[in-house]
């Protein structure tokens, strides 16, 4: 449930937080990675307790310091509407675009998701799930792709930016829910 669970306090002390300067102008304050595991600790009552926004804080934690780790296979990813993803790897999304099944391109930082419609749309996502069949939630997903294709190294640097605003304000709302 909480992945972050087992790491060390010498382990987040040591996360180079890149944008830091950019936290501080949108925030006031740095982020400190040990007491955003410290928010997330105390918000899921020493990670016994399933709770959304720490789960999310978790998430994004998580891949700050594991930035080269892609989403696992087989989780389940719920959106703020409590609309849920089963989310796949790279490559079982590949496989499911091949043989013409529907996949979809996850952006986790806008809430987001686009069916795959060509070989550009894979590598605009970093993300790939398909509808859990278990879903509360009745909804479509979305048909088509919204966005252009941008370059790389800007989708990067954007997604970067994201998550480092995402998680500042995630740890702002936890301290405020504590």
């Amino acid at each position: 449930m909480y992945r972050t669970k087992d790491i060390s306090k010498a382990e987040l002390k040591a996360l180079a937080i890149k944008n830091q300067d950019e936290i501080v102008a949108l925030t006031g304050s740095e982020l400190d990675p040990v007491k955003a595991w410290e928010v997330i600790q105390q918000a899921s009552d020493n990670f016994k307790n399933s709770d959304l926004k720490a789960q999310e804080a978790d998430a994004l934690l998580y891949a700050m310091l594991h930035p080269d780790e892609k989403s696992s296979s087989g989780e389940i990813y719920t959106m703020s509407d409590g609309f849920q993803w089963k989310l796949l790897s790279k490559g079982e999304a590949k496989k499911r675009f091949k043989a013409d099944k529907e996949v979809y391109g996850i952006d986790r930082s806008s809430e987001t998701e686009a069916l795959i419609a060509n070989k550009e749309d894979l590598g605009r996502f970093e993300e790939f799930g398909v509808e859990h069949t278990n879903n509360d939630v009745k909804r479509k997903p979305k048909t088509t792709a919204d966005k252009k294709t941008a370059s790389s190294k800007e989708t990067i640097r954007i997604q970067e930016k994201e998550r480092a605003r995402a998680l500042s304000l995630l740890e702002l709302e936890l301290l405020i829910a504590a």
